[in-house]
């Protein structure tokens, strides 16, 4: 936690200078809602196993399509098909699958107490790229962050 918190930490650390912290609060709600379901989708895994737990997966996206579309901007048009947006979209999802059945398939072999530190690791691998492809400057704290968080991982990991 406490790699994350300076991960996020601001370049300046007056909190009356920070002007939006709805990103902060959204992060945190979907880290305690990623957590959850990466509980209970052990348990369905240990019952089920990882290909129709994922299956699973896969019907109810389906099902969810029409409510989100639903709640999203109202008179929002569809998007129009370009290569420019599209691949990107499908070779990120098809890559949010392959990592969501490998989780999967890890928690048909592994302890969740070992597998989600493990897991846990995609945000270094995610400010990577983001320093690499969107030029996105880190500051030494968020570099200590990342380092504290991979050693908490083999701290974990060695356990």
């Amino acid at each position: 936690m406490i790699a994350s918190l300076l991960l996020t930490l601001p370049k300046d650390l007056q909190v009356r200078n920070i002007r939006n912290t709805r990103w902060f609060w959204w992060g945190m709600l979907a880290a305690a809602s990623i957590g959850t379901a990466d509980f209970i989708t052990k348990l369905s895994t240990n019952e089920i196993g990882a290909y129709t737990n994922i299956f699973y997966l896969a019907i109810i996206s389906l099902l969810l399509i029409i409510p989100l579309y639903r709640v999203d901007k109202q008179g929002r048009l569809l998007p129009k098909v370009s290569f420019k947006n599209f691949f990107p979209t499908v070779l990120g999802n098809i890559i949010l699958w392959s990592g969501s059945l490998l989780f999967f398939l890890a928690f048909d072999y592994g302890d969740v107490s070992l597998i989600t530190p493990i897991s846990a690791t995609y945000p270094a691998i995610m400010v990577l790229l983001a320093v690499f492809f969107l030029k996105e400057k880190l500051l030494n704290t968020q570099i200590f962050g990342i380092i504290l968080a991979i050693g908490g991982v083999i701290l974990v990991t060695l356990g």
